[in-house]
């Protein structure tokens, strides 16, 4: 019988999140960090950092264990598709082909030494019907559900033994890798990797930052990564990053982040969760209903966002969410320059065209020219005198060859050079 209440009352409870935009806490699980969560169909799945894997068939009024045939009960990470059901814990891999009642190791192929690695894997995804893998000193792919896996890391390039070269994290756009890495020996070897360095001709991974990335995403072509010092966006294919923290009280304490089309929400450790209506420029805290500030995994299923935290699992209905906050909008800029400034040219990199924002404070004479590596000027893009104010250019390269050039903005005693990549 009171089973029953509490399975009504949740169920009354979720049908109105569209009237109220409020958090709704589920009947459990309780007793440790949710660290992943995923939902399939009408089946909420919570992976435990102690307490390994529940499952809650009623919208969150039951949760029961399912952890038949696992070796670890530290979940990491929830990878699926269609009816298989992929989890990776600290030295496993695992599949469930029957909604979580029974899990098969699938770490066949994966080196030995990841058995000693109590926090090895890191990252775990569906691309298209490939699985795969980030963990310490390397990616692997499977083709066939985990059966077998193979080692894409370009003849060790990124990653080889000793090296102490983790990836922390994998993110594609388009057909293209970006890894998120971590070095531990202190050379300066971590950073964000990127295969685009392929399109150049070159077997191997290109760097495009020395920023350091325990996670990053994509969505519309921007790249989000963060890592203990906060939040950062590249808009140009990671070749530069802005940090994009305004709003955290602490960006340090970022868990996730997930995208509801063009909006982006962010866990936390401490402060619940954040929204941003403006890719990343302001954030507003969205916690109504929260009885808990520690934020660990976020998902999306439908019209409904699910958080997994350190007190059970919540709902919240993501229009009503958006249509009742109160969203602070940022205060309006002023456009007109008042220093000089050359912008990274975007798209970058670019085939034929692309375009290069620059900014003049005060009526003065500008000269922006192309040339290749060997320093030999190209074009001459702009050669004019410009008021105050903000200006662009498109530099056309069609008629050159693939390659990496340099594009030079001089005015007066300001004189700036960055670098630009065309891929044919």
């Amino acid at each position: 019988m009171k089973k029953q209440f509490i399975l009504s009352f949740i169920i009354i409870i979720i049908s109105i999140l569209d009237i109220k935009a409020q958090w709704v806490q589920t009947n459990g699980p309780y007793g440790s960090i949710i660290n992943a969560i995923a939902v399939k169909d009408t089946n909420i799945f919570a992976g435990t950092i102690s307490s390994g894997v529940y499952l809650s068939t009623n919208n969150g009024s039951d949760w029961n264990p399912i952890n038949t045939g696992l070796s670890s009960n530290n979940i990491l990470a929830f990878a699926i598709s269609g009816p298989k059901i992929f989890i990776s814990t600290a030295g496993y891999l695992y599949l469930s082909t029957n909604n979580g009642n029974s899990w098969t190791n699938i770490n066949n192929g994966l080196p030995s030494y990841y058995l000693s690695s109590p926090n090895n894997y890191f990252y775990l995804t569906f691309i298209g019907t490939n699985l795969y893998v980030g963990s310490w000193q390397g990616i692997y792919k499977s083709t066939n559900n985990g059966s077998s896996w193979n080692e894409i890391n370009f003849n060790s390039q990124l990653f080889y033994s000793g090296s102490n070269l983790s990836c922390m994290s994998i993110a594609i756009m388009d057909t293209n890798f970006y890894v998120g890495t971590s070095d531990y020996t202190g050379q300066g070897q971590g950073g964000i990797y990127t295969t685009e360095y392929v399109w150049l001709g070159q077997s191997g991974w290109y760097k495009v930052s020395d920023l350091y990335a325990t996670s990053l995403a994509i969505n519309n072509k921007n790249i989000f990564a963060w890592n203990f010092r906060g939040l950062y966006l590249s808009s140009d294919y990671g070749f530069n990053w802005n940090s994009i923290n305004n709003g955290f009280k602490d960006s340090s304490a970022i868990k996730c982040l997930t995208f509801y089309g063009t909006n982006i929400f962010v866990g936390t450790s401490d402060n619940g969760v954040y929204l941003s209506t403006n890719n990343g420029s302001s954030w507003t805290a969205v916690n109504n209903g929260l009885t808990t500030s520690a934020v660990y995994s976020l998902t999306i299923h439908g019209t409904n966002m699910y958080a997994g935290t350190d007190n059970g699992v919540f709902i919240v209905s993501i229009p009503a969410l958006l249509n009742t906050t109160a969203i602070q909008q940022p205060k309006k800029i002023d456009n007109t320059p008042n220093s000089f400034n050359l912008y990274q040219n975007y798209p970058n990199p670019f085939n034929p065209a692309t375009t290069i924002n620059y900014s003049v404070p005060k009526f003065s004479f500008v000269t922006i020219k192309v040339y290749d590596v060997m320093g030999k000027e190209i074009k001459t893009l702009v050669n004019v005198e410009k008021p105050n104010g903000n200006y662009k250019v498109e530099f056309d390269g069609s008629k050159l060859t693939s390659g990496i050039y340099f594009y030079r903005m001089q005015a007066g005693d300001f004189v700036e050079t960055k670098k630009l990549i065309l891929l044919k």
